[in-house]
């Protein structure tokens, strides 16, 4: 039984009750017309007071439901920021592996994007601390030589924009992200090392040790 159908047999009583009290009050006395209009008086206004009583009783109710019900949304909310970033953590650790599982240097610039891809995730993950990620993307620049990216292909300047462009799509995603300040200084050095060694290899020029060196360190 719920609490509706038992406010409907409380109300029900009450006002059963009030009318025999009005009508005893009444019976030593003549019963006109008049007594009948202040019974019914009495009988609605017992009705009024407990609908609204009632109402009040529902409204405070409902009220709490909701606060319930806010309280419960709020956790949802919060688990499902819990389980993308479980997620993101998990894409980055996906794309890192990927990147170290390229062990052919005729895909070295592959391991770099692959890598790059990884960041991105780190990023939608909140993360704090990048230095490992960007220790492992100086590494891979270091490995782009001419031989090993082109293949003794003669189409030197396709095979270049293909890499170039397949890099601006990543970095674009980077960049949109609201917390990209905190990865933006080391980041955009990395950015240059790698478009410069680009450009070097299509020259044909191999890596040195001080270039190496300036990757790693500068």
């Amino acid at each position: 039984m719920n609490k509706q159908t038992l406010f409907n047999i409380l109300l029900f009583g009450i006002a059963v009750i009030a009318l025999i009290f009005s009508i005893l009050r009444v019976i030593p006395f003549s019963v006109n017309g008049e007594t009948f209009i202040g019974i019914i008086a009495a009988f609605i206004g017992i009705i009024v007071t407990l609908h609204i009583g009632f109402q009040i009783i529902k409204y405070l109710e409902i009220r709490e439901e909701l606060k319930e019900s806010k309280k419960t949304m709020a956790e949802i909310l919060v688990s499902q920021k819990r389980i993308t970033i479980v997620e993101n953590k998990s894409q980055e650790i996906y794309y890192t592996l990927l990147a170290k599982s390229i062990t052919d240097d005729m895909q070295c610039v592959e391991r770099f994007l692959t890598q790059l891809e990884a960041l991105t995730y780190a990023l939608k993950a909140d993360r704090k601390n990048f230095d490992d990620i960007f220790y492992t993307l100086r590494t891979y620049i270091t490995k782009i030589n001419y031989g090993p990216i082109y293949g003794g292909t003669n189409n030197r300047d396709k095979e270049l924009s293909e890499r170039i462009g397949d890099a601006q799509k990543i970095d674009l995603q980077i960049k949109a992200f609201s917390n990209y300040c905190s990865v933006k200084y080391e980041y955009e050095h990395i950015m240059k090392f790698f478009y410069r060694r680009l450009e070097k290899a299509r020259n044909n020029e191999s890596v040195s040790l001080e270039e190496s060196n300036e990757i790693m360190n500068g």
